[in-house]
């Protein structure tokens, strides 16, 4: 693929012009997004087919990307331990149950101690966050906030009933919601399915 301008001008262009990738995917002009109707602006595109295609676009971008990812900020996340614990809040028909397996096994490559449903001997209906010790460094399953909270409140010491909120790393999956009602829906026939 060869287009007209070099990859830094055409990004340069794209950012002043508010040209959206998904607009260089025709030959047309590009268009502006604004709240009135679309005004036409000109473009590096207009007529050159070749360098509205996606592959372009991809390139584009691509040659940018090393340049972009060196002006990032290094970050490095507090090491997960029992006073700031890493907590998987799983909602259901989200993949979940693959993340809380590697949870358990990641915790325990790095002697971490863990509390997840349906593992080491923790009951596969637990919702409720353990509220007294001993107190986990990983925990992750269909909890509640509220008893999130309270465990880790007590967990790091500090009085419960006020508005604290305790020190963790949580994460979370969200689904599109149509497809995960339908797969909550049709997952107890399923199993009933098996069952039989």
């Amino acid at each position: 693929l060869k287009c007209t301008r070099p990859a830094s001008e055409t990004l340069d262009f794209m950012h002043k012009t508010a040209v959206a990738p998904e607009s260089l995917l025709s030959s047309a002009s590009a268009v502006r997004p604004t709240w009135g109707s679309a005004q036409p602006v000109s473009s590096p595109w207009t007529g050159a087919r070749e360098c509205g295609s996606l592959e372009a676009v991809v390139a584009v971008y691509g040659a940018a990307a090393p340049e972009a990812a060196a002006r990032l900020p290094v970050a490095t996340a507090p090491r997960t331990h029992k006073e700031h614990p890493f907590v998987f809040f799983h909602q259901r028909k989200t993949g979940g149950s693959t993340i809380r397996t590697q949870m358990v096994y990641s915790a325990k490559k790095h002697s971490l101690s863990s509390w997840v449903p349906c593992s080491d001997k923790v009951p596969c209906e637990s919702y409720y966050a353990p509220p007294h010790p001993p107190f986990y460094a990983v925990y992750g399953g269909h909890l509640y906030w509220a008893s999130v909270q309270k465990a880790l409140l007590r967990q790091q010491g500090i009085h419960v009933g006020g508005a604290a909120t305790p020190q963790m790393h949580c994460f979370t999956v969200f689904r599109e919601p149509v497809s995960r009602v339908a797969s909550c829906w049709h997952a107890p026939a399923r199993r009933l399915l098996d069952i039989s």
